[in-house]
């Protein structure tokens, strides 16, 4: 076995001239190469992270928007459809013909209905197929009533109940089928 001594000289033989010099330019090199990978390492890293943090953000702002537009339509058609039931029961009750207050009441209740579901139809992208058939369920719900009020200025006071009922069904089912289309992209999102 060497002793100490020898090992020691061993090494200084090894590390002299040249040799010595040779092995600080690999060392160097090496803690250079691990240093940038490294630091490509890191940036890759942070990049991936910023982007992913970049998509939650995108998901949590489309999902907050998209889940305020449906309430907000909801509560558009629950105004639209309170007021379209209050003057359809208006209507069928009995009125003497030129009675001021019962006009001036079912007007009221006409721009109200109006506005609703102008309002409703313009938050709708008639190019997506469930918001197609809102659109022309509120429209259907709206001539089927001009239909009504054209029989009550003709004294035909006897209104088809099962027909508005099925109008109003039609609607429902179609603020119901965008409302879970909605909730569907939402929960994709996540």
């Amino acid at each position: 076995m060497a002793t100490e001594m020898e090992l020691l000289q061993q090494i200084a033989n090894n590390t002299r001239g040249d040799d010595s010099i040779m092995i600080a330019l690999v060392s160097a090199g090496a803690a250079l190469l691990g240093a940038t990978i490294g630091a490509v390492v890191s940036y890759l890293g942070l990049r991936i992270s910023r982007d992913i943090e970049m998509r939650k953000l995108k998901a949590g702002l489309i999902a907050t928007e998209r889940l305020r537009w449906l309430q907000d339509i909801r509560q558009r058609f629950s105004s639209f459809y309170s007021d379209l039931d209050m003057q359809f029961n208006l209507l069928k009750r009995p009125v003497t013909q030129g009675h001021k207050e019962y006009q001036e009441m079912m007007d009221v209740y006409s721009k109200s209905v109006s506005e609703q579901c102008n309002r409703i139809v313009l938050m709708l992208n008639p190019a997506k197929p469930k918001q197609a058939d809102l659109k022309q369920a509120l429209n259907g719900a709206q001539a089927f009533f001009l239909e009504c009020i054209a029989k009550k200025t003709m004294s035909a006071a006897d209104f088809d109940d099962l027909e508005y009922a099925r109008v109003k069904t039609r609607a429902f089912d179609a603020i119901t089928d965008i409302g879970t289309e909605t909730w569907e992209q939402v929960k994709g999102l996540e």
